[in-house]
């Protein structure tokens, strides 16, 4: 006995009741009482189990109003089956033959309420109690979980922080016998003859050299955090230094570079060239996956965060994307999957950007692709004030 369908016309705040109940009548006097609760309520009446386990699964109520006798199907193993799988939908029980011990057994199972079918009168004020309650417990539990991820937010930051500091020391301790290394390098090739395997061996050794080099330049830029020179510029500005980074591995790579930025953003105060790198190993990432002929795309546009307007910006391309186990890990230091690859390109990007007080954030594309997008606090009026003469927005394709 199935009613009350969806509508397309239903009000979106309208709170959705599932009424589990056999007998027509009943279910008639149980409805006429909603109607007088004073707040839009959208019902649907089903007698079956698999109707109610469908209405669970499919229409997402809001509280549920069960008979405890139900032929073939009793309100104990309905309120079990809800409790299961709609555990903060609220369930009370309307009946005629529930009884004072089984309605006390029922609470105790956590059912909301209990209504005996004679004091329907008393309906409408056991609903809109039960509802407040749930809404109530709901706001908690959000609260509770946002509270938790900002303390494992900042258990990470702070694990990061410290390891950062310690990379940086190591990578400043390594660059000085790197350094000497390729001097003595240098020398060996300038004042030795060396036959043709010796070239082999010094320029594969050099090699190394220059890949150390790059990781320990990783390093001191993941690991400096706090002490950069912030300023007041244009987002178009740290977008054109970071494509004029990104030109020759575009080049190489036979990528195009399509950037869309409005000169109308809000100014932001930041370090331009540490987000400017930062941008500019998101291109960087996305031109290597990327396949000759394909373009990476760079735009922006303002956001609100709140009342405040932040500065969006993403960075996509129409690669192969993330793989779904990469997803949850990408930000993590030294984590890569890319050959040659250090593992901190996109692990500086997370730092820089949370520095500067903003989010970062990876996924795959609908269509395909990679996706990142990168929110920075807009600069406040202040800021803008100082910075009439800099550079506009940046629009065009490079090749």
């Amino acid at each position: 006995m199935p009613s009350g369908p969806p509508s397309a016309d239903r009000d979106p705040a309208a709170a959705r009741v599932l009424v589990l109940e056999d007998s027509p009548g009943d279910a008639g006097l149980v409805l006429r009482a909603l109607s007088r609760i004073g707040r839009p309520i959208e019902s649907r009446v089903v007698d079956t189990r698999a109707e109610f386990e469908r209405a669970l699964e499919d229409w997402s109520p809001a509280l549920i109003l069960s008979d405890y006798t139900i032929p073939g199907f009793d309100g104990g193993e309905a309120l079990q089956i809800a409790q299961e799988r709609a555990p903060l939908v609220p369930f009370v029980f309307v009946s005629g033959t529930i009884g004072e011990e089984r309605a006390v057994a029922a609470i105790r199972m956590g059912a909301a309420d209990y209504i005996l079918k004679e004091s329907l009168a008393r309906l409408p004020h056991a609903v809109t109690q039960a509802l407040d309650f749930a809404a109530e417990k709901r706001r908690r539990l959000r609260s509770e979980q946002s509270a938790s991820r900002a303390a494992e937010e900042l258990r990470r930051h702070e694990l990061f922080s410290k390891l950062g500091a310690l990379v940086a020391g190591v990578a400043h301790e390594v660059r000085t016998p790197l350094f000497s290394l390729s001097a003595t390098l240098d020398a060996f090739e300038a004042r030795l003859p060396l036959t043709p395997e010796a070239l082999t061996y010094v320029e594969r050794l050099r090699g190394d050299v220059e890949r150390l080099n790059r990781l320990m330049g990783d390093l001191l830029t993941y690991g400096r955090s706090g002490s950069r020179d912030r300023r007041a510029v244009t987002w178009g500005s740290v977008v054109a230094l970071a494509g004029r980074l990104a030109e020759p591995a575009l080049a190489a790579k036979g990528v195009k570079l399509e950037v869309d930025v409005p000169g109308d953003l809000p100014l932001v105060v930041v370090d331009p060239d540490g987000v400017a790198r930062a941008i500019h190993n998101l291109i960087d990432n996305a031109t290597h996956h990327s396949s000759v002929g394909m373009t990476v795309r760079v735009a922006a546009t303002t956001r609100l965060q709140g009342d405040s307007p932040w500065l969006e910006c993403v960075v996509e391309d129409s690669g192969p994307g993330f793989r779904p186990g990469d997803l949850e890990r990408v930000f993590e230091p030294f984590y890569s999957k890319r050959k040659g690859g250090t593992g901190l390109g996109l692990a500086i990007v997370e730092r820089t950007v949370g520095d500067h007080g903003g989010q970062v954030e990876a996924r795959n594309r609908d269509g395909g692709g990679a996706l990142v997008r990168v929110l920075i606090p807009a600069a406040d009026s202040a800021g803008a004030e100082a910075s009439s003469t800099l550079t506009e927005g940046a629009r065009g394709v490079t090749e």
